[in-house]
């Protein structure tokens, strides 16, 4: 038999009920039920009846919300009941239920859609509607609170979000995800107080500005993709419940799948880029090149897993084959940035900047998504995820992780701590290259390093909405690291923090303005990324080409001494603001600080090639050709650490420096490496000035201490090399600056290497053809831009490669050691042994690593 016209994505979905996964979750026999355990997983569940599905569905997203009918005076959900009905206490005693009230609250008025009250309107509404349909909060099921709820849903219905609004350039997001999201859950949670006729008025402006998941209707031009798609999904979904509308549930589910677009889009396969969505490396893009695991990411997978969970059982559950992707991001994408309950600040782009969405709100986030998850997923899966779960349950200590998760998550959280027949899991250890975002990952026992950098493929840094304003070296290969100290990155680190002075990056001293709206640089280089062996040591490597396209103009304000205004030179209108109170040293950089004489136009020539060599015991850090010629001084940053109220003990060598409960650092090319402490003060709304993200003006003062090298004004192939050893001692310090334990084979902008004895690794960074002589007479070549780690036992060489540039097509290595066979490799990788090359053939690989191992040709 043949076929003229391929099968639809959709026809492949409607007969791929074989392959369904496990539901998720399947309606129990009564609300109660679905109440005590509102996710139970069995593959031959029988869907209910259509005309019954619409009410069990319904009651199941209620339950998903508030825990449906859990023992309100159990010691367990006590601390998080009374959380959720102080929140709505807050926002009842200034509720205005007045007859000719204008707003529904007075620091909400509604005279302007562009400053987005009309979003935390709703959003107030759904905090209290939430804790209105809890047991045991104050008004839970009170009458009163319910009629004024539902009057208050028609006053916003009539003056502030209907189908006849327009948007007025205000946030797009705002009319078709924030405000149907809110609406949609605060009709689920009083759906039984809510006249029929008035529901489905207050649904059409959800009908208008979310009919489906495939869309932007701001502009239609644009497909939905990745976070978006999965917010919309499920605002369709809840809107079909409410409805009782079939097709709106079905578009829901063939929205995941993307069915109207052939699949391009899915929220369950894996990207090959560009663009948005889950690479199978554990990347994840959203807005085209950004990094945002730890943001859109993970708003994807708890959407993702709340859909499925909502419809499965019934005949809406989706039956794509893909579905199972959903548990592998787990391990692939999260599991590696998550640390005891954190979200690592890498991964979070522009999200670093909101004061009320922190690492840890996100590391709930996810924590909460996969105690859904693990609910229904296949033992494979769980066997794994209940230990890790409860090491971050139990690991979480700055912040607790069920302080501020929902009801139902502590239910599910409570199962995995109550049963001993699960261990507490160790931290996850391993070091992952995520080519597909240009981040690096460096995770041992007692530390952990993560690495921000970027590319004519990744956007160095985002600034949207007003957040996110001074993130501009975030992306130029900033480091993050991370130790005993679970509070550094969450206690005011980004309001505070030198936002010149990021560890690990080189900077121009220059003064910057507030990132415009917008912004989108992706630099014009294409080396940036590394490779990584036995998923225990990695070589990373970043080509940098800070952001200059935008001069700055800097003009003097009155007389006082570093005050002045700065203006971007970008598109449209100068936007001036104000920055006082920078640093001495910065003002001492820029030339005229004292008396700025005019406006000074600033240029940017800064080049320079970073390496990174993580082995299990440090990190080695290489800079090379550091050249710029705009007569402003050049640092690199090795460290900035937050130490909060007080400068714990430092101590200092000439090469070498120790922080207190932190890491030694050593310079290993005999520079000088400059120590300053101070404290310093900054506010979240100086970082984030977002309509519904903008954090508060109260001053918020820390210590810091910052390590940094000076290479000068106007330097010409500067380098350095310096070592981190993370958790080391003052002594080991001292000992390891005298004998360091490495060997810096070649520093150069044509190589970047090093030799570990201890270790017997080799590791180097290739920028263009070049080779590398070692400490034993080889020499270690290359025919072209790579990153190689070999790794040395007696008998094999363990090989690892990459193309971080992507530019070639294959990467020839001449080896430093001769081999005479392969006991194991990759299908593309091949070894000459006459020549003692090995060649690995790159291309369409985008920067991922090509292993092999060796076999040498005389015992080391």
């Amino acid at each position: 038999m043949t076929c003229d016209r391929p099968f639809s994505r959709r026809a492949v979905l409607a007969s791929a009920t074989a392959l369904s996964l496990t539901p998720l979750g399947l309606p129990g026999p009564s609300a109660r039920a679905a109440a005590e355990r509102d996710v139970v997983a069995g593959p031959t569940a029988r869907a209910a009846p259509e005309g019954d599905a619409f009410d069990t569905l319904r009651e199941r997203w209620r339950t998903m919300m508030t825990g449906g009918n859990l023992d309100a005076g159990e010691p367990a959900y006590q601390e998080r009941i009374a959380d959720i009905d102080a929140a709505a206490e807050a926002r009842w005693r200034t509720f205005d239920a007045g007859a000719g009230r204008t707003a529904l609250w007075p620091d909400l008025p509604l005279t302007d859609p562009k400053t987005g009250n009309f979003s935390k309107s709703y959003g107030a509404l759904r905090t209290l509607a939430l804790a209105w349909d809890t047991p045991g909060t104050s008004r839970h099921h009170d009458t009163t609170a319910a009629e004024l709820l539902v009057g208050a849903l028609g006053f916003l219905h009539d003056h502030a979000y209907n189908e006849t609004l327009e948007r007025q350039d205000s946030n797009w997001f705002w009319w078709e995800i924030g405000v149907p999201r809110s609406l949609v859950d605060t009709c689920t949670l009083l759906y039984d107080r809510i006249p029929a006729d008035r529901l489905a008025v207050w649904l059409r402006p959800v009908d208008r500005w979310c009919p489906n998941p495939d869309r932007r209707i701001s502009n239609p031009t644009i497909t939905e993709t990745g976070a978006n798609r999965t917010d919309k999904a499920v605002i369709v979904a809840v809107r079909g419940l409410l409805g009782r509308d079939a097709r709106k549930l079905e578009l829901a589910r063939d929205g995941m799948s993307d069915v109207a677009g052939g699949g391009r889009h899915s929220l369950l396969a894996y990207t090959e880029g560009p663009g948005d969505g889950f690479y199978a490396d554990g990347s994840f893009l959203q807005h085209e090149c950004y990094p945002y695991t730890g943001a859109y990411g993970s708003t994807y997978l708890s959407g993702v897993a709340q859909l499925v969970a909502l419809l499965a059982g019934s005949s809406w559950q989706s039956t794509d084959p893909d579905l199972r992707n959903v548990y592998d991001i787990v391990d692939r994408a999260f599991v590696p940035v998550v640390l005891d309950g954190h979200m690592m600040d890498a991964v979070r782009g522009r999200g670093v900047s909101r004061q009320n969405a922190g690492a840890e709100y996100v590391g709930r986030q996810v924590t909460e998504t996969v105690l859904l998850l693990a609910q229904g997923a296949p033992e494979a899966y769980t066997a794994r995820w209940r230990p890790l779960l409860k090491g971050w349950l139990t690991r979480q200590t700055y912040q607790p992780i069920l302080r501020g998760v929902s009801l139902p998550s502590i239910r599910r959280a409570k199962e995995i701590l109550d049963d001993a027949a699960v261990p507490v899991g160790e931290r996850t250890v391993g070091t992952y290259v995520f080519a597909d975002m240009d981040r690096i990952v460096h995770r041992g026992p007692d530390w952990s390093y993560a690495i921000a950098l970027s590319s004519r493929r990744v956007g160095a840094v985002e600034s949207i909405n007003q957040e996110n304003l001074h993130g501009w070296y975030t992306g130029d290969g900033m480091t993050y690291l991370y130790t005993a100290d679970q509070a550094h990155w969450g206690d005011d680190y980004w309001p505070t923090v030198d936002a010149y002075r990021l560890p690990g990056t080189t900077v121009d001293t220059r003064l910057r303005a507030d990132l415009p709206h917008s912004q989108n640089y992706r630099p014009p280089a294409d080396w940036a990324g590394g490779a990584v062996l036995d998923g225990a040591f990695a070589a990373a490597g970043l080509d940098l080409v800070p952001e200059g396209v935008r001069a700055c103009v800097i003009s003097p304000v009155g007389s006082a001494r570093g005050v002045w205004c700065v203006r971007s030179q970008g598109a449209g209108a100068p936007s001036w603001r104000s920055h006082v109170g920078v640093s001495a040293t910065r003002r001492a950089s820029v030339p005229g600080a004292a008396r700025p004489a005019g406006d000074m136009t600033q240029a940017l020539s800064l080049r320079a090639k970073k390496s990174w060599f993580l082995l299990d015991d440090a990190v080695i850090a290489l800079g090379a050709g550091i050249t710029s010629s705009d007569g402003r001084t050049i640092e690199t940053i090795v460290e900035n650490r937050n130490t909060h109220d007080t400068h714990p003990p430092l101590a200092r060598g000439g090469t070498w420096a120790h922080l207190q409960g932190t890491a030694g650092y050593t310079v290993l090319d005999g520079g000088r490496l400059r120590v300053g402490r101070e404290e310093r003060t900054g506010t979240w709304f100086a970082i984030d000035q977002g309509a519904t993200t903008g954090g508060d003006t109260t001053p918020r003062t820390r210590h810091y201490t910052t390590l940094w090298l000076d290479h000068g004004t106007n330097p010409r192939g500067a380098r350095y090399a310096y070592a981190v050893l993370p958790g080391a001692s003052a002594d080991r310090t001292r000992r390891y600056a005298a004998r360091p334990g490495v060997e810096v084979l070649s520093n150069s902008p044509r190589t970047q290497a090093m030799w570990c004895g201890r270790t017997r690794l080799l590791a180097a960074n290739f920028w263009q053809a070049a080779h590398v002589r070692t400490g034993d007479g080889g020499v270690l070549g290359s025919d072209g831009p790579c990153s190689v780690l070999l790794r040395r036992d007696a008998r094999r060489l363990r090989l690892a490669v990459s193309d971080p540039s992507r530019t070639t097509d294959a990467v020839t290595l001449t080896l430093p050691w001769p081999v005479r066979g392969v006991e194991s490799a990759d299908t593309t990788v091949t070894l000459d042994v006459r020549r003692r090359t090995v060649t690995a053939r790159t291309a369409g690989s985008r920067g991922h690593t090509h292993t092999a191992v060796l076999v040498l040709s005389r015992p080391y």
